[in-house]
């Protein structure tokens, strides 16, 4: 023999058992490695078998990783607009409350009962919604 045929890309074959296609693997290994001094390879269907699924498993969890951060960014947006309008809004308000005539102190003392009130109301819906997990 020359050398390895470039137009041969698979041999198969059927064996009755898998202890003897074991065996017959490596001995058609040990063959290749002495005829082509190791310029072809040997390999079962399952070892192909296996290469594929693990190529699989690594697309599948890039895909999946594309997708978390492509949620996670259209979030952080979402986020951002609704935080924006909430400022734009208040900003109005504010500027309507400067313009009939309150004072600073006056807007200032307002926008901080918002806030405790906001943060009582928080608290007050964060404890029930504990209790209801606890029940």
């Amino acid at each position: 023999m020359e050398g390895p045929n470039p137009k041969v890309h698979q041999i198969s074959a059927v064996s009755a058992s898998s202890k003897d296609a074991a065996r017959a693997l490596d001995e058609v290994r040990q063959a290749i490695d002495i005829e082509y001094d190791g310029r072809l390879e040997a390999s079962s269907a399952m070892e192909h078998t296996k290469e594929n699924m693990r190529q699989l498993r690594s697309l599948a969890a890039g895909i999946l990783v594309l997708a978390s951060a492509g949620g996670l960014v259209i979030a952080s947006i979402n986020i951002l607009n609704l935080m924006l309008a909430r400022v734009l809004r208040r900003t109005r308000e504010i500027g309507i409350s400067a313009a009939l005539g309150a004072s600073r102190r006056q807007i200032s003392v307002r926008a901080w009962q918002r806030r405790l009130c906001w943060g009582y109301q928080e608290a007050h819906w964060a404890s029930r919604f504990h209790s209801a997990l606890s029940s």
